[in-house]
């Protein structure tokens, strides 16, 4: 509220209000709503001489007094009134005692309203003893009434009753607020009598009078001086209150948001309301901290904010003045923009014009993590620069938001990828699970058949429908190997290996399983790092990822396969569930496809779960890129949107190891493999007992069974020194393989011991092979490949193919069968 009239006229409209409707004084104060400190008492502050209110404010009183008394020249009345009862305050003291007669006073009047109010000019034309001719000449950039204009006229018609002669007789010949320049009072009044006038004169020194009239002037323009500093500092201190309270607002409210996206929308809605800046923009430093990348902004000059999209600044750009701040953290004000020697042609000032600019830094744990800027509202004519303090409070406030809503991403970037690997083992341990069932029973549909095939021969009429039950039960084994491979219960042969040699062998294959409308580009780093991986196995994660991608693009589209080395921080692994920090090699590939929405993305690794139409996916194929992926300690992330293609990226460990890919290693030799030794057959199958033993028979062997560990022991113990080969499953109820291997090695630390498991899990057969056992035999396998194992077992010969020292006697190496 700007100090433009004092609380004088409002005080005599108070007194007349009150005197005729005093039910309806609380009018008065309606313009004053919002205007005063809280708590402050509006008649005690229109009263009080002393104060001074704004003359749009002073406008809206004098209308709700017109309102209260249901008179139109209420104003006027009470501006009359106010001197005839002698209630102006320090004006009727002046009056009384220092101006001995109206001609004097109306001398006086352009002086004492200077004083008391800044809506006018007084100019005295003409004044004599008994008659005057005064004009007002109003400000015209105020929001002026005719009623400043009546309580003018009812002050200067009742001026000469403060003598104690009769009210002036009055002619307004020109009026303001008609359309003259001015407002222009004719006045006449009936001379004082001598009498009177020497008694006054006489009663009171005029020396002294003078005196006190000035001391009086001096006290009233000393209270005035101090009271503008009151008000100034009053007003500056309900501002930053209010802007306090808006900053304790607006934190609540960014503080409760936790999306990073939706938190930024509301801080640049917040800032124009909270800080005044008329345009802002908001940048933020990159994951990299390299560069201030455009997050935000709000106020463009009347242009398009699409040239900002990709906007980013490098922050060791110290030429310019948002690097500068984010490089040191203290905030920047300019004063003038077009004087000042800021790039003209820089994009931002181009888009937002402003005539000052401001910059603060976003702090947060102690580094800076973006910059906010704009123009501030600020008078030049103040000289000084405006209060950078409240803009830095709101920027370490937005800082503090952000970083929240950073840490509450990472951390549930945390928890979604520890759920998605728990879920994932489960279902891991699950297929595992079901594996070695199915393992057992097609063990015994692939030896039944097997023995039925060679008793009947190939001429049989029912050696063909043989062969087609043959071939379902493998590709039901094939099936469970994949599940196998996605539980990471599959064996793994890992040597160094080129990573960009396999692709280019990948590519060979690929040229005739994706369409010729489908561009293939290579992107291989020249000095990628070696890998230890099983060459089968990345062949598959290869082949599988590149004909998903050929399949979200139907007939055309571009699929790209690339490999990069790269360093993963601690940072990164925090929030992706199961890689390990260290040097990496990433292969990628991606395809421009339709790509997916967030719901499938959750599901794609999971085995079965496929959005082909039936009898075009078995749902294995990224079950198992899965399951090698993880097998070879390494990390899978899948990134897509619907409409904008996919990319798959694998990080795998680098080699500790230099070398190149291994030879493939020649056959085994073929072996005889029919012998007359005693094998004693442990499994809790029976028909795996069944298909066992009479195959074994087959070959000439003396077959015992068990169809327990206990019962094992037991069998072992009677016929001591008859057996020279135990065949026992791995997985079985009671004491179980392993334990029974223990106890028969306790007995015979020589005995011979084959494992057969349809559960293979990987640490299980090292743990059985160093815990003394020969070999292991995954299920399902074929007659001859369990014979080759058996004879080789018990000539003590060494075995060609991927070998685990086990505890047996020098020179002798045992196998893992495939």
């Amino acid at each position: 509220m700007k100090p433009e009239t004092s609380c004088l006229n409002t005080r005599a409209l108070i007194d007349y209000v009150r005197a005729r409707n005093p039910e309806n004084l609380h009018l008065l104060w309606e313009p004053l709503k919002g205007k005063l400190p809280e708590g402050g008492d509006p008649e005690q502050f229109l009263a009080d001489p002393n104060n001074w209110i704004s003359a749009e404010v002073c406008r809206d009183i004098m209308e709700q007094t017109r309102i209260a008394t249901s008179d139109q020249m209420a104003v006027y009345n009470a501006g009359f009134e106010s001197i005839v009862q002698k209630k102006l305050g320090y004006v009727q003291q002046i009056f009384v005692r220092s101006l001995f007669t109206p001609k004097y006073a109306i001398k006086s009047a352009a002086r004492i309203n200077d004083k008391f109010n800044t809506t006018k000019r007084v100019e005295i034309v003409e004044v004599s003893n008994t008659h005057a001719l005064v004009r007002l000449h109003w400000f015209k950039h105020l929001p002026l009434t005719r009623d400043f204009c009546l309580i003018n006229k009812g002050i200067y018609q009742a001026m000469s009753t403060v003598w104690d002669l009769p009210p002036a007789r009055l002619e307004e010949r020109v009026c303001f607020f008609e359309g003259g320049p001015y407002c222009e009072y004719e006045m006449w009044w009936d001379k004082k009598s001598f009498c009177k006038l020497f008694f006054r004169r006489s009663a009171v020194k005029k020396e002294i009078l003078e005196s006190l009239i000035k001391e009086m002037e001096r006290d009233k323009d000393l209270i005035r001086r101090k009271y503008e500093q009151v008000t100034r500092l009053n007003e500056e201190l309900n501002k930053k209150v209010s802007y306090l309270l808006s900053l304790q607002e607006a934190s609540h409210a960014m503080v409760s948001i936790l999306d990073e996206q939706r938190l930024i929308e509301t801080i640049m809605n917040l800032i124009t309301s909270v800080i005044g800046l008329n345009r802002a923009i908001l940048f933020l430093v990159d994951d990299k901290r390299e560069n201030l990348r455009f997050a935000r902004a709000v106020g463009a000059i009347d242009k398009s904010l699409e040239p900002l999209k990709n906007y980013e600044i490098p922050l060791d750009r110290m030429s310019n003045i948002l690097a500068r701040v984010a490089a040191t953290g203290i905030p920047r004000f300019v004063k003038d923009v077009e004087k000042s020697n800021l790039r003209k042609g820089n994009i931002v000032l181009n888009l937002f014009q402003p005539k000052n600019f401001a910059a603060a830094p976003l702090i947060a744990r102690n580094k800076v993590i973006g910059v906010l800027a704009g123009e501030m509202p600020w008078d030049k004519a103040d000289g000084g620069e405006p209060d950078l303090n409240l803009l830095m409070t709101f920027s370490n406030q937005i800082a503090i938001a952000i970083e929240n809503a950073r840490l509450y991403r990472d951390l549930e970037r945390t928890y979604l990828s520890s759920l998605q690997a728990q879920k994932m083992a489960a279902i891991g341990n699950l297929a595992g699970g079901i594996a070695h069932d199915f393992n057992n029973i097609l063990q015994a549909i692939l030896g039944h058949v097997g023995l039925l095939s060679y008793d009947f021969g190939e001429q049989a009429p029912q050696y063909p429908r043989l062969k087609r039950i043959e071939s379902a039960a493998q590709r039901a084994s094939d099936l469970i190997r994949q599940l196998l491979t996605f539980s990471r219960k599959g064996e793994s042969l890992l040597r160094p290996l080129s990573l960009n040699s396999e692709v280019k062998e990948v590519m060979k294959l690929l040229s005739s399983a994706i369409p010729k409308m489908i561009a293939i580009e290579l992107q291989l780093e020249p000095d990628l790092g070696m890998i230890d991986a099983d060459p089968v196995q990345v062949n598959q994660v290869l082949m599988n990822l590149a004909v998903n991608a050929r399949d979200a693009m139907s007939y055309d589209g571009k699929l790209v396969i690339g490999t990069k080395n790269v360093t993963v921080d601690e940072e990164y692994c925090r929030t992706h569930s199961g890689l390990r920090p260290g040097e990496h090699v990433m292969l990628w590939v991606s395809d421009t496809g339709h790509g997916m929405e967030k719901d499938v993305l959750d599901h794609i690794f999971e085995p079965f779960y496929t959005t082909k139409d039936v009898g075009k996916g078995t749902g294995l194929g990224l079950s198992t890129v899965y399951g090698i992926v993880k097998s070879h300690q390494g990390h899978i992330i899948c990134e897509s949107e619907p409409g904008s293609g996919t990319t798959f990226k694998v990080y795998l460990p680098v080699s500790g190891k230099d070398g190149q890919r291994l030879g493939e290693e020649k056959g085994e030799d073929s072996l005889v493999m029919r012998g007359t030794e005693t094998i004693l057959l442990v499994d809790d199958e029976a028909t795996i007992r069944e298909y066992c033993g009479e195959l074994l028979k087959g070959y000439g062997y003396t077959v015992l069974t068990a169809k327990s560990g206990e019962e094992a022991l037991e069998v072992f113990v009677r016929e001591k020194g008859r057996i020279d080969l135990v065949i026992s499953d791995l997985i079985m109820p009671g004491m179980g393989g392993k334990r029974c291997l223990d106890e028969m090695l306790k007995l015979d630390p020589e005995v011979k011991v084959l494992m057969m498991t349809g559960y293979a899990v990987h640490d299980h057969i090292r743990e059985a092979l160093e815990r003394g056992a020969r070999g292991v035999l995954n299920k399902p396998f074929s007659g001859q490949e369990m014979a080759t194992m058996i004879r080789r077992i018990l000539d003590e010969e060494p075995i060609s193919g991927e070998t685990t020292p086990g505890k047996s006697r020098p020179g002798l190496r045992v196998v893992v069968s495939k």
